[in-house]
């Protein structure tokens, strides 16, 4: 658990700097809009569950929402796979919105091994789940601009840690079982260790090879 705990933050940077990279090495390749096509025909599973869990978040905590972008976009010399515009009303309700992705990302990884491996099993099946993995795993952190209210909330699991720890509520039990990864997920957690691996492998490699290759010695722009 530890160790894919490890490997899901270093996937965060390394797709957010792969991607960036692809769009600008299409972008100099391919006439508009060719590149935002390609990255979001690549990476929409990903995108897609993201975009939806912000997108039902925000309904779920009676946020009004005021659109669903489930393309690419450039902004502020940053690649945006998609966006939700809603209107924020307190901190807690924003950043829960703005974390949802991430729970709702493992969830659907879990069913889709569920699905695919442990009922199916076939090599197809194998590398389907390695492509979802792929394209979720590399789009189910928060932006930065969902994490506007990351501070307040902080300050709000300070409070409740310290009301637990005043009632003397003892979870290292909870605590100790995810770590060791054990029990109904221990199988997915081992599974998923592997593959986020390799995937964080292949952004690596398309950082150094787009960003230290092909962008300095290929491509002029």
């Amino acid at each position: 658990m530890v160790l894919f705990t490890v490997l899901l933050v270093a996937q965060y940077f390394a797709a957010r700097h792969s991607t960036q990279a692809l769009y600008i090495t299409l972008s100099r390749v391919l006439p508009h809009p060719l590149p935002f096509i390609v990255i979001a025909f690549l990476f929409f599973p990903g995108t897609l569950i993201h975009e939806l869990a912000h997108f039902f978040a925000a309904i779920i905590l009676f946020l009004k929402v005021r659109g669903l972008h489930l393309l690419p976009s450039w902004s502020h010399n940053h690649l945006e796979l998609g966006h939700v515009t809603y209107i924020k009303a307190d901190f807690l309700r924003g950043f829960l919105v703005g974390v949802a992705p991430l729970p709702v990302s493992l969830i659907s990884l879990w069913a889709a091994y569920e699905w695919l491996i442990v009922r199916g099993g076939e090599n197809w099946h194998w590398v389907l789940f390695f492509y979802i993995t792929f394209t979720v795993t590399s789009s189910m952190f928060a932006s930065p601009s969902d994490l506007t209210d990351g501070a307040a909330f902080l300050v709000f699991l300070v409070v409740v840690g310290v009301v637990l720890y005043f009632f003397s509520v003892d979870i290292r039990p909870v605590i100790e079982y995810l770590l060791a990864g054990q029990g109904l997920f221990g199988p997915f957690f081992t599974v998923m260790t592997l593959f986020l691996g390799i995937s964080l492998a292949i952004h690596l490699a398309i950082i150094v090879l787009l960003r230290f290759v092909v962008l300095r010695f290929f491509v002029k722009g």
